[in-house]
């Protein structure tokens, strides 16, 4: 009788015989799930032919699972299988397009995540938008990163209508450990983004990195003096705010000795109303104004200079014109004296005499008895006005006698 040794020998090989049998031999199928393969769009060219553009897909990637043996499957990699839609068919608007997938032999497609996918088309547009440069990371009041030169300064943007007109500007984007306080020239990539810094995808750019020339600065602040003339010139009173300080940037070295900045002369006088004056420093060679003082700007408020005048003539209620008498009827002014400012310049009002006013009141409409109505007064005397006192007389309205009765 064999041993116990001899047993387990010959139970062990057995086993591995079998074992060997069923995977060369038999080679059962086995399925395997592979995920996030990239879908492949195609003929993207023809959609620009046809000035259209892809604003949206529904799905960009998908899970399938794969039958085959199991020697077939494990020989599969993720890059071997293919799933491709063809946009050469896509028109304006909404389109449900198949997702065709190949995949290696011996093995086929089991299931899929998604059969189709909904790509959405719109009118194809090229604008061209600014480079800005963004600075990452964090930095002290006393450093300022700046921008020297960038290549190139603006960018063609095209795509979509709904997405090229969403962006704002075209980014490079400069991190704080790439800045040095000497100039030097960076290579940054180049992405599209929206008014509040997104990224806009889907759209291509002309250019997709830009050439940039940064430097890291250093700030100071200083006092700003502003001279100014003419507050009080062309019959108007000026009065004005400025701020105290500047913060202008430079290298430490170019710094150092400034302790403040003067700006242009401010003319006031060719300024007739309120409003702001945008502020020109006189920098020295090597200084820049820094961000912090980018808006500059004088607050003016302008009044009319009141230089008029005034003198008084006196008038007997004798003198006052009154029109509009009913037919049959006649009137008089109660007796009293009126007087009448005339206010303007010094000049003109020295030329103004009695007889270039008129004083009057109307009747019109008025019956027998007493009334109150309104004085009037005019003059023929330019650049001046006039104005009676007291502004109402007090008249009386009586028929006429008739000139053909006996007495």
């Amino acid at each position: 009788m064999l041993s116990r040794k001899g047993r387990i020998v010959i139970s062990l090989v057995v086993a591995l015989a079998l074992w060997a049998y069923v995977v060369g031999v038999k080679d059962p199928e086995m399925t395997r799930t592979y995920r996030n393969i990239p879908i492949r769009f195609l003929n993207e060219q023809t959609l620009t032919k046809n000035e259209l553009a892809v604003l949206s897909k529904s799905v960009t990637k998908i899970n399938v699972t794969l039958r085959g043996t199991r020697s077939s499957i494990h020989r599969v990699k993720e890059n071997d299988i293919l799933a491709t839609v063809n946009l050469s068919g896509a028109q304006n608007g909404t389109n449900s397009l198949r997702i065709v997938m190949t995949v290696p032999d011996n093995v086929r497609v089991s299931s899929r995540s998604s059969s189709t996918v909904i790509v959405k088309v719109e009118h194809r547009i090229t604008q061209e938008k600014p480079v800005r440069v963004s600075y990452l990371g964090d930095y002290s009041d006393r450093e300022e990163p700046t921008t020297v030169k960038t290549d190139p300064e603006t960018v063609v943007v095209s795509g979509a209508v709904s997405l090229v007109t969403s962006v704002d500007h075209v980014t490079a984007e400069v991190r704080k450990q790439q800045l040095k306080e000497k100039e030097s020239d960076l290579v940054c990539p180049l992405n599209a983004v929206d008014r509040t810094g997104a990224v806009v995808s889907g759209v291509k750019l002309s250019k997709r990195r830009a050439d940039i020339r940064t430097v890291m600065y250093q700030t100071k602040t200083v006092s700003l003096d502003v001279p100014v003339t003419g507050e009080d010139e062309g019959g108007y009173h000026r009065t004005y705010k400025v701020p105290k300080t500047i913060t202008v940037k430079g290298t430490a070295k170019n710094l150092e000795d400034i302790d403040h900045i003067r700006a242009e002369k401010v003319d006031l006088s060719k300024y007739t109303s309120n409003g702001m004056i945008q502020l020109r420093p006189v920098l020295p060679k090597g200084v820049q104004v820094s961000d912090q003082s980018r808006t500059l700007m004088m607050e003016l408020r302008v009044e009319e200079k009141d230089d008029s005048q005034t003198k008084t003539l006196s008038f007997r209620s004798s003198d006052v014109d009154l029109r509009g008498i009913g037919v049959n009827l006649e009137a008089s002014v109660s007796e009293h004296q009126v007087t009448v400012a005339v206010t303007g310049s010094k000049e003109d009002i020295e030329k103004v005499g009695k007889s270039d006013i008129s004083l009057y009141a109307d009747l019109d409409g008025l019956a027998e008895g007493s009334h109150t109505v309104v004085l009037h007064a005019e003059t023929s005397a330019e650049n001046c006005d006039v104005k009676p006192s007291p502004d109402t007389v007090r008249v009386r309205v009586t028929r006429k006698e008739d000139s053909g009765s006996e007495s």
